[in-house]
């Protein structure tokens, strides 16, 4: 008896993405430079080690407000207002487990079971994986690669939505391919999802990944105004 046996056609029907296939066939092999996943190749600097240890000693282990430690969200306040153009309230934080338990929230909030939400891709599978958990039919608005790089093509995604798209999603600086999405695009496609209607998602998780910047051209520059 296989230990997913009892479990959800959805769980069931997940398939292996090609990328965690490699790392479980090579993971520990030493004498491979393990690039599969985001994660950088230095343990935890020791100033944070320590402050963590001296946190949990001081018994700094319960539940804290749903949002986040208050005193977290005015310094990640602090520092986003810092990236972009205009402030982020730390009322306009929440602090979640990881990357993707935010886009899973996120998903979860705009979405229902039978609609569907666009991705622009290439882009890691998570996301994709975790709408289908949620029965969100999951479409493909491929960007064109070209001389200049990677670009999306906003006509290509206007066809891509319909009556029952929810969302639209997409990274900058995105995974795998490393492409940066110009602000004049972003705003395209923003322009794009408020005529249609539809929620915007945008995954800016590598925004300081960016060189001859400061940080990547954000979205949120854009998102207050009323006309972009």
């Amino acid at each position: 008896m296989s230990a997913f046996d009892g479990a959800s056609a959805q769980i069931r029907g997940l398939s292996l993405e090609n990328i965690a296939s490699l790392a479980r066939d090579r993971l520990g092999d030493a004498s491979v430079i393990p690039l599969w996943f985001g994660e950088g190749d230095a343990p935890t600097p020791p100033f944070i080690a320590e402050a963590m240890q001296r946190a949990i000693a001081a018994g700094q282990v319960f539940y804290t407000h749903q949002n986040g430690v208050p005193e977290l969200r005015e310094t990640l306040s602090s520092y986003l207002s810092g990236l972009g153009a205009r402030p982020i309230e730390p009322e306009r934080i929440t602090v979640t487990a990881s990357g993707m338990n935010a886009i899973m929230l996120a998903l979860q909030l705009t979405c229902e079971a039978g609609d569907n939400i666009v991705v622009v891709d290439p882009v890691w599978p998570n996301t994709a994986g975790m709408a289908s958990l949620l029965g969100v039919e999951v479409r493909s608005a491929r960007m064109d690669l070209g001389q200049g790089g990677w670009t999306i093509d906003p006509e290509k995604l206007a066809r891509a939505i319909d009556a029952r798209t929810r969302l639209v999603f997409f990274a900058s600086p995105g995974n795998p391919t490393g492409a940066m999405i110009p602000i004049e695009t972003q705003g395209e496609v923003l322009r794009l999802c408020r005529a249609r209607g539809v929620w915007l998602l945008a995954d800016e998780v590598y925004n300081r990944l960016a060189f001859g910047v400061h940080a990547a051209p954000t979205i949120l520059d854009l998102a207050s105004r009323k006309t972009v």
